[in-house]
């Protein structure tokens, strides 16, 4: 990930960030091996290691978008590769867990299940994927710019269910639809402080503290997040 603000460790757990790990069950990163799909700064990386993570891999597409991760975090359990979702340089049924936190909106159109089919190779039978992206709701895609000018996809539960069942290596296991009216601020203020602004977002601090607060409630319309069993 362009480190565009010049931030190095972007470990701070808030937001959306809390949510995640708030769904994430604590037995699938203990003693695990991981692989952490789209890694970018490496906060979960981080994470997945203060929680006893065996082995975790970061992977990003390039040695330039991994830059800030590997000065960032330097430890014998961490690993990085250069790779994608739908290319991942490890054999088949080598990883416990997986994650890819808004990483398949981004992955080229119409390559979704080829993304759960590279997924379901390298993990073992009865692994878990977890993954995280923008729920498809009326607010949510009226108020993404990306959405406007990039055509930045956002998903349904129905969608992701059938990427699974389609895919047949899949069940779900467990979902939730997190992030309101803060959260979108928050998304709102970061797209204009960055693009616009070019600067850190305004009054980060309080729209930080405000989307966590809606991340720890069981309900909200931004973030779909989605917990998949290998069958």
């Amino acid at each position: 990930m362009k480190n565009t603000l010049n931030v190095r460790k972007d470990f701070e757990i808030y937001g959306s960030r809390l949510g995640r790990i708030n769904f994430i069950s604590k037995l699938d990163i203990k003693e695990k091996v991981i692989l952490d799909v789209g890694c970018g700064y490496g906060w979960f990386l981080n994470y997945a290691l203060s929680q006893g993570a065996k082995e975790i891999v970061g992977l990003e597409i390039s040695d330039q978008d991994l830059h800030t991760a590997r000065e960032s975090i330097r430890d014998e359990k961490i690993f990085f590769k250069k790779g994608t979702a739908i290319s991942i340089p490890y054999p088949d049924k080598y990883f416990d867990s997986v994650t890819a936190w808004e990483v398949i909106e981004h992955i080229p159109p119409k390559l979704e299940l080829k993304m759960f089919e590279e997924v379901a190779r390298v993990l073992k039978s009865g692994g878990v994927f977890y993954l995280s992206t923008p729920y498809k709701s009326f607010l949510s895609i009226v108020f993404d710019p990306a959405w406007w000018l990039v055509q930045h996809r956002h998903y349904s539960v129905e969608d992701l269910k059938r990427f699974g069942l389609d895919n047949n290596n899949f069940k779900v296991h467990d979902y939730k639809i997190l992030g309101r009216i803060f959260s979108l601020l928050l998304n709102l203020n970061m797209y204009f402080s960055k693009w616009i602004l070019k600067r850190d977002p305004i009054h980060k601090e309080f729209f930080r503290k405000m989307s966590s607060r809606e991340y720890l409630e069981d309900k909200g319309y931004l973030t779909i997040m989605c917990k998949f069993i290998k069958i």
